[in-house]
């Protein structure tokens, strides 16, 4: 699963909600997710969101697409680069996202959003993602 950074937010870090924000967004897409629902599952009150949060619902959707970039360059792009052949690389890769998209029972945050409200607002964050994704895996393919 995804990893969490610690830091120092009052207590908990705005980082250790992360994990939740991006099982909600996967699961229910942006306009699916609901404040009561994110409170209720961060275990935090409406109050204590905003401020993580200040931006609301939008900034946390934005946090958690900063996340998962960080995920997808420690975890996916980082196998492709190095560490053994160009179909070992591959292997390990695709042995990542199937544990992240459990097998396939997990949904796509990025085919989620595509759905909703957000779709326009984080559309150059996404593509610069699946751009990343995609140079990575043709650099190894090329490689091979």
């Amino acid at each position: 699963m995804l990893y969490c950074q610690s830091g120092s937010f009052t207590g908990m870090s705005r980082e250790t909600h992360l994990p939740t924000l991006f099982q909600l967004f996967r699961q229910h897409g942006y306009d699916g997710v609901s404040l009561a629902k994110i409170a209720a599952a961060t275990e935090l009150g409406k109050a204590s969101l905003y401020h993580h949060f200040p931006g609301g619902k939008a900034e946390m959707l934005a946090a958690t697409l900063a996340y998962t970039q960080r995920w997808m360059e420690d975890n996916v792009l980082e196998l492709l680069q190095n560490g053994g052949s160009p179909l070992e690389r591959f292997q390990k890769m695709c042995d990542r996202l199937n544990d992240l998209y459990a097998s396939g029972e997990q949904p796509c945050l990025i085919a989620a959003l595509t759905l909703g409200a957000p779709r326009d607002v984080f559309l150059e964050q996404v593509i610069a993602q699946l751009q990343g994704l995609v140079y990575a895996i043709a650099t190894v393919l090329i490689e091979a």
